[in-house]
This record gives C-alpha cells, structure tokens and sequence, in this order.
C-alpha cells in the first residue's frame, strides 16, 4: 500500500524505472547544473551555434552563454536586482533572451514572460501578482507594458531589446559593455524552494496562472533526459533542431535547455508560416523536427513535402493537443525515415511521458527497451487514440473514476493525476502567506485536468480534456470570455461557444445563439461584434448556429459537452 491507503498495485510508474537507481538529480541551482554540462564537452561545443534567431538572424555561440549570463547578472546586479526578484518580459526575442534567463537565476531571481498581445490590464494584473521591479521591453510591447506598470503602487526600472525604448538600459549595451564584476557569485541558492522560472498557463481555467517552478524541478527534468554526457565516451556529435516555438511557453523551455545538454543546435521558428517554413527547413536540414499538430498537418498536407528531401530527419515531436491517429499516420508517412513522438506534459507537471525525448541516452539505445519505444495507437469502442509514450523516469500516475475519485483498472479511462519531482512548486498567490498556493494533495498527486487510460505495458493515451477548454493553432481559448462578448449584443438571450474539431488549426470556436423574442441578428453581425473586440485566435472561425435553446446538463447549467458532441456528429456526417 502507498500514501496512507492508496492501492499500490494500481499506480503506473516508469516502465525505465529500473534504471533510476542510476541518474543523480544534483541537489545545485540550475544554471551551476546547466553550465556544468557544457563546460563538460566545451572542447566540442565551444565555437558551435546554439541558439539561433530564424527573424533576427541573431546566433549564440555555446562558449559565450556563461560568460554573458554572469555579464548580464552584474548588470542587473548594479541595478538594484536581488534574489527573489521577478525579471518580467514581453517581447518576441528568442536567442538572446534565453542567454538572459541565465543571468536573473544566477542572482537568485525568477524569469516570468507574458503574451506579447496582452492589453494593459491583463499586464497590469500579472505584474501586480508577481510584485514585478524590472521589466523587458520592445519597440513593439512597450507602450502597452508602460501603461500597465504606470499603474503599479511602485517604481520599476525598464530594459529595452531590439531597439531603444525612452527610458529603458539597452540589455544588449549591458551584455557587452559589463565586465561582470558586480556580480559576486556567493548568491545563495535553495534547489527545492527556490523559484528558477514562473511561466504562464494559457488559461485552462479560464484565468491565466503563473505557474512556478524551483531550480530542483528544472535540474530533475534534464538529468533524467541524460544530462550531463561526456560526449566522446557517448559518441554524440551534436544535430540540429528546428523547432516553431514561441519564447514564454514550457514547450520552448525545456527545448532549448534539452538542447543545450545534448549540444544540438537550436534553431527557433517563432510563427508557423508554410512559405518561410519549407525554406529553413531546407537551409538548416535539422535531424530533430518539433511540430504542433496543426503545424504537422499543414506541413504533411502540402504539395511541398513531396518535392524535398527530408530523409535527414530521424525525431519528430509532436504535441500541443490530441494527436488523432489520421494525422499520426500522415506524419510517419512523409517523413519514413524519422522516430515520431507524441510526448505529454503541461505548465505545471514539466514532462509526463514521451517516446524518445526524455529517457537517458543508454536507455535509448538498450535494445532490450526497443519494443516498448514504438509509437502505439489502441482502438476502444468510441475512437481510435494514439500514446503518448511511457511515464519518465521517477514519475507516477493514477486514473481514477471522474465521479468516485476510485483508482481504475488499466485499460480503463479517468482522470490523470501525478507526482514526480519536475511538479510545480504552486501558483502565484500574492494573497497566500507564502506568496503561492500549492496545488498537489497530501499524498503529492497533481490533478491534470486531463483524461486518459494506460495499456497493459505502461503506454499512456490522452483522450480528452476534461473541461471545455478549447485550442485554436497554439493558443488556448476560453469560452466564457467569448461568451461575454456577444452578450453585449442586446438581441442575444443566452449563448454556449464551443470548440469544434478542425483539421488545421486544432478547434474552431462556433457559437450556438438562443436570440430575444422580438429581436434580430444576423451570424454576420455577431462574427463581426467577436472580432471588433477580441484577438484573432478567439474569433468564431467556426461560425453561428441559431437555436430555440439550449440543452441543459443535469447540474442545470448549459451541457455545453453535448453541443460539442452534437458539433462533432455533424462534422463526421
């Protein structure tokens, strides 16, 4: 029996869990650990691009990622920059700003970013959360950020990149004019309590949260993927992998220091244009290929694919949603030659499970584990599901029944939770006495939100989510908010938004209308209304559909899961 009554039969862990005996989690902080791998192998990685800027064609040498983190950290550190400090950004920069993350950790401090679309308000309220001091800006975000931190009951000081901001220290001037001497190096750093970076949900409960994450959790996550390797013992020569990532997410993070440890060139596409696309792909012909789904489908579905040379891909990763099995299928067709991946993870867990991504590199290679590395799909009565691979090592899970909260049997699905050391420390709480709420039961399980089954052997299949939170392309939209929206129409009674499957850009938001006695309103003047007052990712791509009323759950509220359910026969007829 495990945790006070917890069946232990019942709770899936690695199928590598023979091999944790093996990896050492070192009890340092992260950038000590980070920096270690790389100075480990210097003489092979030294004068090779690590990071590169695709907009930008901006590039960062492995030999001068330390030498410009402990620079910038003096920086800060003349500044007033003390640890426990929030260093804040809003900008699209990729290479350079990752070498800066470095930096604000070596002080102690915690690097947050926020979407660069977001308006003054929704700034203001994460600033205010975070007690945010220092804030990165661009030509581009700097009004909107300025407005909102003008707002805040403190000063706060401005750096600008790509470009001079009024009133902002030019971090490129301070990377390259510094001497570093600011910066003692005796900054006392506590693994498993202190905050190394706090990224930012999309909003899965209708709210964005700062999730946060401790120097521990980060450390465990890239010391189970192998870190750090000596690279002529292991025979690793370094590959290159492009990835179409943004800068703030947990998708880019764990990337680009994945990356980092294994001497890969990361190479950042920051939005997915099909044009532009092709013709990186074909100039940096990377090994390692990391798509969202309806990237994969896009790229997959163009008559382009068939007209290059792709035999120089071995590893495609491919997350962001459900991975149906039609496009599973598609991907492997087109690229033959390469392993695909459907890892899991989120924000607050880190890495899940996955195929090929997160296991050490001697379990990589075991033959004997070779059988239990290929991609799966399992037929139930309602669908067909892809896995998304095996738990990593020293991570735990639980299904259990959405009603009774009981552990179900394999093969059956329910909601997910976890444990693990890469689980977050908690939310930002400025209202809690430790400034977070933690967000794990007494036993150390994480409730996911997510619903799923194992196999026999271990394989995890994500089904569904288990709230209405929809995705269109990367970003995640919530339905509430368009719901209020188009309450603001006088004609409209009541309103359920919900997300329609689509095959390229992952849902669809259709709204489904009940409209006043005696009032009038065209779907044209509805879709207009949504997009006059919401960005493009939640406008109604899926359009309108009219109705007497709305069914109601047993709960008495909108059934808003029949709607989706009804949505999705009508698309399969």
């Amino acid at each position: 029996m495990v945790g006070g009554g917890e069946d232990d039969s019942k709770i899936v862990r690695s199928s590598f869990a023979d091999i944790e005996k093996d990896i050492i989690i070192p009890n340092v902080s992260y950038p000590e650990f980070i920096f270690s791998c790389i100075r480990r192998n210097m003489h092979i990685l030294g004068d090779r691009p690590a990071l590169v800027d695709t907009v930008r064609n901006q590039s960062l040498l492995f030999k001068d990622i330390e030498p410009m983190a402990i620079r910038f950290a003096s920086a800060l550190t003349r500044r007033g920059f003390q640890k426990g400090d929030v260093f804040f950004f809003v900008t699209y920069n990729s290479a350079l700003l990752f070498a800066l993350q470095f930096g604000v950790q070596l002080c102690g401090g915690a690097a947050r970013g926020y979407y660069q679309g977001a308006q003054a308000d929704e700034l203001e309220q994460h600033m205010n959360i975070s007690k945010v001091r220092f804030i990165l800006v661009e030509p581009g975000t700097a009004e909107r950020v300025k407005m909102a931190a003008e707002r805040l009951a403190w000063p706060v000081d401005y750096f600008s990149i790509d470009g001079a901001v009024e009133g902002a220290y030019p971090v490129e001037e301070m990377v390259r004019e510094d001497d570093g001497t600011a910066y003692s190096g005796d900054v006392s750093i506590n693994p498993k309590e202190d905050t190394l970076v706090i990224f930012t949900t999309s909003g899965s409960t209708g709210q964005p949260k700062g999730v946060l994450h401790t120097h521990h959790s980060m450390t465990a996550l890239m010391a189970i993927v192998g870190g750090p390797f000596d690279f002529e013992r292991e025979q690793l020569k370094g590959d290159t992998t492009l990835c179409i990532l943004g800068n703030i997410g947990i998708g880019s993070y764990i990337s680009v220091h994945n990356a980092l440890i294994h001497g890969d060139t990361f190479v950042f596409v920051s939005k997915f244009e099909k044009s532009s696309f092709f013709s990186l792909f074909n100039q940096h012909k990377p090994k390692n290929l990391g798509l969202f789904v309806y990237a994969a489908n896009e790229v997959c579905r163009s008559p382009e694919i068939d007209e290059i040379d792709v035999s120089f891909v071995k590893y495609i990763l491919m997350t962001g949603s459900v991975v149906n099995t039609a496009t599973a299928e598609t991907v492997m067709k087109k690229f033959p030659h390469a392993k695909l991946d459907t890892a899991y993870g989120m924000t607050e867990t880190l890495a899940v499970s996955s195929y090929h991504f997160f296991l050490p590199y001697k379990i990589r290679r075991g033959r004997e584990k070779e059988v239990l590395q290929e991609i799966r799909k399992r037929k139930t009565r309602d669908d067909e599901y892809v896995s998304n691979g095996m738990l990593i090592p020293f991570a735990e899970a639980k299904v259990t029944d959405v009603e009774s909260g009981n552990i179900v049997e394999r093969g059956k699905a329910g909601k997910i939770l976890v444990r693990g050391p890469c689980i977050m420390k908690g939310y930002v709480d400025s209202s809690a006495e430790k400034g977070y709420s933690s967000a794990r039961d007494e036993r150390g399980w994480f409730d996911t939100g997510d619903l799923g089954f194992f196999d026999e052997d271990g394989h995890l299949y994500i089904t569904d989510r288990l709230n209405m939170i929809f995705k269109h392309l990367v970003f995640s939209v919530s339905p509430a908010e368009i719901e209020g929206v188009i309450l603001q129409l006088p004609a409209i009674l009541s309103v359920c938004v919900v997300g329609v499957p689509h095959p390229t850009t992952t849902s669809a938001a259709t709204a489904y209308v009940v409209v006043k006695q005696g009032y009038s309103v065209t779907e044209e003047e509805i879709i207009k209304h949504v997009a006059e007052n919401l960005p493009y990712f939640k406008h109604l791509h899926g359009g309108v559909i009219f109705r007497n009323q709305l069914p109601e759950s047993r709960g008495g509220k909108v059934d808003r899961a029949a709607l989706l359910r009804e949505s999705t026969r009508n698309i399969k007829k």
